[in-house]
């Protein structure tokens, strides 16, 4: 008689089946109610060590006993009546419990949320263009702070230009940006009242996942708090941790000026257009910025860009002028708050502009490191590396 068929005949197979079905049901239990029970990771650690170390136990049983009509008894040699087939019931038994608890514990789809979200260009709900600049402005800061969330991946705010009063379905949108989720908003400014309203949709299933309607005062301090307030949401909507940093962040108000605020987008948008006339425009309402509110950081470092910017696109421009006033607006901005990635991009431009190649990609990697979406860190790193 070979040895594979006395193995087979003393059921030892069937008791090494029978025992890793049983594992596998053990370690999911334990899996399932350890962090319900809030029990240490050793636990875990622990049933798989002694499964592993109980396994060839087992199967020396199994090889020296049988189990028969009067119970557990030493193996005779001779052929035990039903034996086998009670540990081929035990597998069924055991398969067919260990299959009710994963249908019972299968994640549904709303316990796990993708967090990956795109947010749409909001729509101005004012009826006046001259709030266009506004609402701009309270969809880049949103999608800055969702940004800056690290458990949060968000689409960059080029990728989500294209679907401004777009007629495309969410589904369609969503796939073709490859995200779960999308954000979309309106924003109404009414004489001292501000409206925004904001929903997050699930694409796969096109349904609700969150939607809020905020209706406040006016005023700088209240735009931020409704931007935080919003992004909280979406981390909480999407299952997505907050750390300390986050928090802090999103609890940050850079100006309690409204109009310093209304002239900053302008000011934004405009350096964003990369003409000659435009780089002017923005230098004067930055300006006006840090006339309204001179501790307004980001202020500061708009004038820095623009006037970093502004030899790129004319050699007529008197380069220790913009010099002077970059410097001086970067000493300003820095003296105010150098963590802003913001303000770190323009210090490592500036200091990149004198061929500081290093320094300058130090600060720039340090700025990624708060903000790995900043389109301008991006941007100026790529030129660093590339020379």
């Amino acid at each position: 008689m070979s040895f594979v068929t006395e193995l087979r005949r003393r059921n030892v197979f069937r008791v090494a089946a029978a025992y890793v079905v049983t594992a596998w049901l053990i370690i999911q239990v334990v899996a399932t109610i350890a962090p319900i029970l809030d029990l240490p990771d050793a636990v875990e650690r622990l049933t798989l060590g002694a499964i592993v170390i109980g396994l060839p136990v087992a199967l020396i049983l199994a090889w020296v006993y049988e189990l028969g009509p009067a119970g557990l008894q030493k193996d005779t040699g001779a052929p035990t009546a039903g034996f086998g087939r009670r540990i081929d019931f035990i597998i069924i038994g055991v398969l067919a419990v260990a299959l009710v608890m994963s249908l019972l514990t299968r994640p549904s789809i709303d316990d796990h949320v993708d967090s990956s979200v795109a947010v749409l260009p909001f729509a101005n709900m004012s009826g006046d263009a001259g709030n266009d600049p506004f609402t701009t402005g309270i969809h880049d800061d949103l999608l800055t702070h969702l940004s800056r969330i690290r458990s949060i991946r968000t689409v960059s705010r080029t990728s989500v230009l294209r679907y401004a009063e777009t007629t495309k379905s969410v589904s369609e949108i969503a796939s073709e940006l490859d995200v779960a989720t999308i954000l979309e908003g309106g924003v109404q400014r009414s004489g001292d009242r501000i409206r925004i309203n904001a929903q997050l949709i699930h694409a796969g299933r096109d349904e609700h996942l969150w939607a809020e309607t905020y209706d406040r005062e006016l005023n700088a301090t209240n735009v931020f708090e409704i931007q935080s307030e919003i992004a909280r949401a979406i981390a909480d909507a999407l299952r997505a941790a907050l750390t300390e940093d986050d928090q802090r962040r999103l609890a940050t108000v850079p100006t309690d000026n409204i109009d310093a605020l209304d002239r900053y987008f302008i000011g934004r948008q405009l350096l964003q257009q990369r003409t000659l006339e435009s780089l002017e425009a923005a230098i004067r309402y930055f300006e006006q910025v840090t006339s309204l509110d001179p501790d307004f950081a980001l202020g500061w470092s708009g004038i820095a860009d623009a006037y970093m910017l502004l030899p790129e696109y004319s050699s007529k421009v008197n380069r220790d002028l913009v010099e002077n006033h970059a410097k001086a607006a970067i000493a300003r901005a820095l003296e105010l708050d150098p963590d802003l990635p913001e303000v770190k991009a323009s210090h490592a431009w500036y200091e990149l502009r004198f061929y500081e190649w290093e320094e300058a990609e130090a600060i720039f990697r340090d700025a990624l490191e708060v903000h790995s979406d900043n389109v301008n860190v991006l941007h100026w790193l790529s030129h660093v590396l590339a020379w």
